[in-house]
């Protein structure tokens, strides 16, 4: 893991509490289907609370899915200035809460998430990189 920005080191505990009440609220029944979420997962749902969150520290966040391969989303975010400048990759790697692929996923029983369960990755030193992770 890359040295973890402050800005971004400082929500961490927050972005864990988040990403817990999605997956406590998850409700899949014995089948795996959710009423509202059919057989899928829940990688878009915490990567737009880690958006959220970010954006409201007054960072610039969204969420970006996976073009090629497996079906997932996970939240980026620009730095614009100073040693930690650029885009860095913020995901909780979708195998920590559930297990499946493409667009049908079973929830894990009885995970807890740790601040040591998101990764956070500098993916490009050039804060304007971060309008090619919007791109389709």
């Amino acid at each position: 893991m890359s040295r973890i920005p402050p800005q971004i080191s400082e929500a961490l505990p927050k972005l864990v509490e988040l990403a817990q009440k999605t997956y406590d609220e998850w409700d899949q029944d014995e089948e795996g289907v959710d009423d509202e979420l059919g057989v899928g997962g829940i990688c878009h749902l915490i990567a737009e609370e880690i958006a959220d969150e970010l954006n409201s520290r007054g960072m610039d966040a969204a969420t970006v899915n996976a073009q090629v391969g497996e079906n997932h989303v996970w939240a980026v975010v620009r730095i614009d200035s100073g040693k930690d400048a650029g885009v860095w990759s913020i995901d909780i790697p979708p195998g920590v809460y559930e297990r499946g692929g493409g667009y049908e996923w079973k929830k894990l029983p009885d995970v807890s998430f740790e601040v040591d369960d998101i990764n956070v990755e500098h993916e490009s030193a050039d804060p304007a990189d971060f309008d090619r992770f919007m791109e389709d």
